[in-house]
């Protein structure tokens, strides 16, 4: 669990508690046997209950830094994972290891002849062994973006084989990509640098990169998308998975979602 994760799950512990214990004193407090009109009694509801606003105003502002703090975070990991590119679909070999492997889809299949293996900083399968049964996908960066892009304007010419290149991305949008492919359809939504884009009904095309706009395009096009054409409405959606970072290092493996479940992301 990474650190915001955990600031998180502490803060809505926290107003669990407190709203629990709070409704438990107003209960007690309209229970009493003193009289509801006594002096002592209306002051002390007055106070409890400017007490209890104050209480709300405190959490909602500290809900909304953390946030905020999450998305700043989500930025900066997104432009660090700029450079990265999970491959999979690649077969394990005792043979070969990942980044040779990867270098000759990328010669053969994907006619970048020109690549050389000092273009590529760092690659290895993500997971700590081999698993009978399942490939376990790989993580390569590259040594700047020029090349990474250079490999994913390609990446379909491997359409209809098993070798699927994605970005990646972190854990939040990776939850928002997967939210939004459900709605509007596979096809409809793709990545680029971490931005996810989105072709709508009315074919128009929506970048976003927070559950917030996610929630306003649903709003707007509501029901089943895929594979249909609806106009805009005005039923509400439903909320998107809160955002979660994970914390990622450069030039080490890093913690991520289960890559193996990332889609294929097409470029338009």
């Amino acid at each position: 669990m990474s650190t915001l994760e955990q600031i998180t799950e502490t803060q809505r512990s926290l107003e669990n508690t407190l709203m629990q214990r709070m409704a438990e004193f107003e209960s007690q407090l309209q229970g009493s046997s003193a009289s509801p009109s006594s002096t002592d009694n209306v002051v002390l509801r007055k106070e409890f209950q400017a007490f209890k606003e104050l209480v709300r105003n405190i959490f909602d502002l500290l809900r909304q830094q953390i946030s905020e703090l999450c998305k700043s975070v989500d930025i900066m990991e997104t432009r660090h994972r700029r450079k990265f590119l999970v491959i999979n679909g690649i077969p394990e070999s005792a043979d070969s290891d990942a980044k040779t492997q990867l270098i000759e889809i990328i010669h053969s299949r994907l006619q970048l002849k020109t690549l050389d293996p000092s273009d590529i900083v760092s690659c290895h399968r993500l997971g700590d062994s081999p698993v009978e049964g399942r490939t376990r996908p790989i993580l390569a960066k590259f040594a700047d973006t020029n090349i990474k892009a250079q490999i994913w304007r390609k990446k379909t010419l491997l359409r209809g084989s098993s070798v699927v290149f994605s970005e990646f991305l972190t854990r939040s949008r990776q939850t928002l990509f997967v939210a939004a492919r459900k709605h509007f359809g596979m096809r409809n939504v793709w990545t680029t640098d971490g931005i996810i884009s989105i072709k709508l009904p009315d074919n128009t095309r929506r970048r976003i990169i927070g559950a917030s706009e996610l929630d306003a395009l649903i709003a707007a096009y509501p029901g089943d998308q895929a594979g249909s054409q609806m106009k805009p409405g005005t039923s509400a959606a439903g909320k998107a998975a809160t955002p979660v970072i994970s914390k990622t290092q450069a030039g080490t493996k890093l913690k991520t979602t289960d890559p193996s479940k990332i889609k294929r992301s097409t470029r338009r």
